[in-house]
């Protein structure tokens, strides 16, 4: 299902800001995934996780593999932005969403419709 506006459809419908503030008072947190091995994973997650806690409130140093990341991701959620929306864009493979599973309310897209 490439092609078809999954992202835009997805990225349109979070447009109306008074909806999402009432229900995602958190904020929504898109995460451009696509294909990815696990280095690549780590990557995005300690991108998340940054931009998260910027001032280093949680932590001095990036998570150092995909557990940590999971572990601090799903504190940083729940403790600094409860309700939120995470937008993962582009899943290509199942093993992806486990590294996101914190306990947030997830919107994905991707061309696998098994996922």
């Amino acid at each position: 299902m490439a092609g078809c506006g999954k992202s835009v459809l997805a990225a349109e419908t979070l447009r109306n800001h008074d909806l999402l503030k009432d229900c995602f008072p958190g904020g929504v947190h898109w995460v451009s995934v696509g294909k990815q091995d696990k280095a690549g994973l780590l990557m995005k997650l300690q991108n998340l996780c940054l931009r998260l806690d910027q001032d280093f409130t949680y932590s001095q140093r990036p998570p150092f593999n995909i557990e940590e990341a999971k572990d601090r991701l799903r504190l940083l959620l729940l403790r600094t932005r409860p309700r939120s929306l995470l937008v993962l864009d582009d899943i290509w493979e199942s093993w992806v969403l486990k590294a996101f599973d914190n306990q947030c309310q997830i919107l994905i897209t991707s061309r696998d419709r098994s996922i």
